[in-house]
């Protein structure tokens, strides 16, 4: 498999480079969302007991034998100007230790041939490879991703509809499912999702301008707005800001003096609540 994916041709008019570029995916399977039985998606000829709860990645021996792991460390190589990935899993194997090629098969999921190798120490961890090319990286992804949470499919075809994936950074795969509207800084974004985020970032500056007017009880002018006014006016709030903190620090002081001048004449407490029930509301 992987002298396959190092022989195999680059897009028309790409150049392979002569290392491939190394980044690490780590992260719990617990992480991804509750998983139970079909972790892979689209695996042929792989039987699971139905009782049996999969708490991690299954793996099919020649008599359906499986193994299941609670945790996982997901390794990736890839050529990053062309999204092609080798995927690399280390599982630390509750039962036997497997290893497991795995090759996606288009879109249609994949094909496994999984098989006990008595030749690794039962207690190492061991490795399961999938390896993908240009045409089905998606699907490799895909496959071996599927269960991880807020609809992984589109999410990573959103993602490899840029055919690149920088890796300057690590990428968090489990805080990329977990934040699908949210995007990993390794990733590049698209055009719309960088439009969106634009268009995110002026409805929130919006708001804020609003609400500093609302607050120094004045009206939004019409018209685009004025710098050095508003400039002003950002300062006045500060000033209404640290006017409000010192206000409120002294209802809390006055509330504290109430308590203890009552407690020190040994009478009953009086009722302060309507010297910090402001300061409560607040908070």
């Amino acid at each position: 498999i992987e002298e396959d994916w190092v022989e195999s041709s680059p897009p028309s008019g790409g150049i392979i480079k002569e290392e491939p570029i190394d980044f690490d995916l780590n992260f719990e399977l617990s992480q991804m969302g509750e998983m139970k039985r079909e972790l892979i998606y689209g695996m042929k000829d792989v039987k699971m007991d139905e009782e049996e709860e999969i708490n991690g990645i299954a793996c099919a021996s020649d008599n359906n034998d499986f193994a299941n792991s609670s945790e996982a460390t997901i390794n990736v190589t890839g050529f990053t100007q062309f999204g092609r990935l080798r995927l690399h899993a280390r599982i630390h194997s509750l039962d036997r230790p497997y290893k497991m090629n795995h090759t996606a098969a288009g879109g249609d999921g994949g094909e496994v041939d999984a098989f006990v190798d008595p030749s690794v120490d039962p207690l190492a961890p061991v490795d399961v490879h999938a390896a993908a090319n240009d045409d089905n990286v998606e699907a490799a992804l895909l496959a071996i991703y599927a269960k991880a949470g807020h609809q992984p499919e589109k999410r990573i075809r959103e993602t490899l509809e840029t055919k690149e994936l920088r890796t300057s950074h690590p990428v968090d795969l489990a805080d990329f499912f977990r934040n699908p509207e949210g995007n990993s800084s390794s990733i590049p974004l698209t055009a719309a999702q960088l439009e969106k985020a634009l268009r995110k970032e002026q409805r929130t500056h919006r708001e804020e301008r609003k609400e500093m007017y609302r607050r120094l009880n004045l009206s939004v002018p019409p018209g685009r707005p004025n710098i050095e006014r508003e400039a002003q006016l950002r300062e006045q709030l500060l000033a209404l800001d640290e006017k409000e903190r010192l206000e409120k620090q002294e209802k809390e002081a006055a509330a504290m003096r109430a308590i203890v001048e009552q407690g020190m004449d040994g009478e009953d407490r009086i009722d302060v609540r309507h010297l910090y029930e402001g300061v409560v509301k607040e908070e």
